[in-house]
């Protein structure tokens, strides 16, 4: 079996090829580090707070797993989205820009979640802007794919 870059011209049907993904690998890197961030900080504010499961009632750590979940929860889709339109071909500066405005969500979101009660702007417009790239996402893979 041979393995082979995607730039050469492989006629061997036993190969493997790999593919450069450039920019789902950055923003894949940028929100995965995001997210495990948000984990750390639950299990600093668990250690902090002497509650090993749970939250106990607890608003900050209710806060807190409350944006990682919501991380965890929007997050993969919008790589996996990503990444399909990236295999499809998707325009570099539109995928660019659409992954640059989610990492802008993903913040907005988890310090919204982080630093108000309820209702906030960054909350809000975190994930609008979520849902907004992820839609945008997918009309870059209806176009692209066909």
């Amino acid at each position: 079996m041979r393995i082979s870059l995607n730039n050469e011209q492989n006629q061997d049907p036993n190969s493997i090829i790999f593919m450069s993904l450039p920019i789902t690998t950055i923003y894949t890197v940028i929100l995965g580090g995001l997210t495990i961030a948000l984990a750390i900080r639950i299990a600093l504010m668990r250690r902090k707070f002497k509650i090993p499961l749970g939250d106990e009632g607890n608003r900050r750590l209710q806060k807190a797993i409350a944006a990682h979940e919501n991380a965890v929860d929007n997050i993969p889709l919008a790589l996996i989205l990503m990444l399909v339109a990236e295999l499809n071909g998707g325009n570099a500066e539109l995928l660019y820009i659409i992954g640059s405005l989610l990492v802008i969500a993903r913040l907005l979101h988890a310090w919204g979640m982080s630093h108000r009660r309820g209702h906030s702007f960054g909350r809000f417009y975190g994930i609008a802007l979520t849902w907004v790239s992820m839609l945008g996402l997918i009309v870059t893979n209806i176009v692209y794919a066909v």
